[in-house]
C-alpha cells in the first residue's frame, strides 16, 4: 500500500468548492432518499399483495378441485367488455368530431381516400 503524506490527507479533508451547500429550505439527500424508499416500500407491497392474492385463487381452485376455466372466462368477458367500452369511447369522439367540422371537408378527406380509378374521370357517363 502506498503511503499517504500530509498534504495529498489535508486535501482529502479540506471542503471542495464544487459541493454545494445544503439550504435549510431545500430538502437534503437523505430526505429524498428516504421519501423514495418509502414509495419503493409502499410499490414492493402493492406488488406483495397482488402476487399474492393470485397464488391464493390459484390455491384456492386447486384445494377445491374446480376447473380453471371458472377463472379464466370471467377474465375474458371482463377484457372483452374493457376492449368494447374503449372501441365505443372511440367512436363517440370521432363522431363529435365530425359533428364539430364543416361536412364539406368530412367528405372530401373520405374522397381523398379512394384510389384513383374511382375519381379518374370527371365526365358523367351515366347520362352520355
Amino acid at each position: 500500500m502506498a503511503a499517504i503524506n500530509e498534504k495529498e490527507l489535508e486535501e482529502m479533508i479540506e471542503p471542495n468548492e464544487d459541493v454545494a451547500e445544503v439550504q435549510p429550505d431545500q430538502p437534503s439527500a437523505i430526505a429524498t432518499a428516504v421519501e423514495n424508499e418509502g414509495s419503493a416500500v409502499w410499490s414492493y407491497a402493492v406488488n406483495f399483495v397482488k402476487k399474492f392474492g393470485t397464488s391464493m385463487a390459484v390455491y384456492l381452485l386447486g384445494y377445491f378441485q374446480l376447473s380453471a376455466a371458472w377463472m379464466i372466462c370471467p377474465i375474458m368477458l371482463l377484457v372483452i367488455r374493457e376492449e368494447c367500452k374503449k372501441e365505443t369511447k372511440l367512436k363517440q369522439e370521432i363522431f363529435k368530431k365530425i359533428a364539430m367540422t364543416d361536412e364539406r371537408e368530412v367528405i372530401m378527406a373520405r374522397v381523398k381516400d379512394l384510389p384513383s380509378w374511382v375519381s379518374c374521370c370527371q365526365k358523367n357517363w351515366i347520362t352520355n
